[in-house]
Formats: structure tokens, C-alpha cells, sequence
């Protein structure tokens, strides 16, 4: 059984560690902006078990206009990645956004995550960037108004 659920940001801290961050230290997997009460974590379950995470808090980017919000420490643990959880997750967590009257949701992809993002209607914006110790990544974004 398949379900996705509002989680706490503490139950995301061991999928964003052993997937976005591995052999780093925990504190890099602590975000800021996650114990604000608009931040919204979700995760994603088959048969009990947590397989993937997302997390979607208030911040800006200059390149957009009006409410935003920023997808933050998506991952899915490798041996659960193409049979749909982390396209579940970002569908849920819009829905959810769209209810709050969000108009976009933007964040910072890294490369190998590309194809994925595009094939779930987000756009490139600017020229990709470094973020040191994870990589190159691309600010891709999505109207939601």
C-alpha cells in the first residue's frame, strides 16, 4: 500500500542524509525553514516504510514574482526510485501549495535530476550554478497560478 503523509522535519534527516548528503555530518540535512509552521514535509510510504521526502517551505527568488514557495531535500531512497513516489510526492506537495494560493514553486535542481523535474512540467530559469560539496544545480520553477 501506497500512501503519502505530512511528516515532522526530524523524520526527513535520515532520507536527506544517506541520500543528498551522505557521509556528511547531520546538521548539513537541518534546513532553515524547516520548523516554520508554513513549511509543509511530506513522505512518501509503502507497506509502513518512509521511501521518500520532500519538503516545501516560504522563501523567495528574485527571478519570480508573487507567493512562493521552494521544494527543498526532495529524495527517494535509490532501490524505490521510477515506480513513482518522488512524482507522487511533488503532484501531492503542488496540490497542497495550489490550496494555499501559492503561484510558484521554484528550487534548486541538481544535474542528474533534470530529466526528471522537466518531465513534470518545470522550467529552467538562468544559468546553472555551483553549490560547493553537492555540485551543479539549476533553479527550475513551476507556475502554479
Amino acid at each position: 500500500m501506497f500512501m503519502i503523509e505530512k511528516i515532522t522535519a526530524e523524520e526527513t534527516h535520515s532520507i536527506r542524509q544517506s541520500v543528498l548528503r551522505p557521509g556528511r555530518p547531520m546538521q548539513e540535512c537541518i534546513f532553515n525553514g524547516d520548523d516554520d509552521v508554513q513549511t509543509l514535509h511530506l513522505g512518501a510510504f509503502t507497506e509502513g516504510k518512509l521511501v521518500g521526502i520532500a519538503s516545501f517551505m516560504v522563501d523567495t527568488n528574485d527571478y519570480f514574482h508573487g507567493k512562493q514557495y521552494r521544494l527543498r531535500g526532495m529524495a527517494v531512497l535509490p532501490e524505490f526510485r521510477g515506480m513513482g513516489y518522488g512524482k507522487k510526492l511533488v503532484t501531492h506537495g503542488e496540490n497542497l501549495l495550489q490550496q494555499k494560493e501559492c503561484d510558484i514553486l521554484w528550487f534548486n535542481a541538481r544535474e542528474i535530476a533534470l530529466k526528471f523535474y522537466n518531465g513534470q512540467g518545470f522550467n529552467i530559469k538562468g544559468a546553472p550554478f555551483e553549490i560547493s560539496t553537492v555540485g551543479t544545480h539549476h533553479v527550475m520553477y513551476k507556475k502554479l497560478s
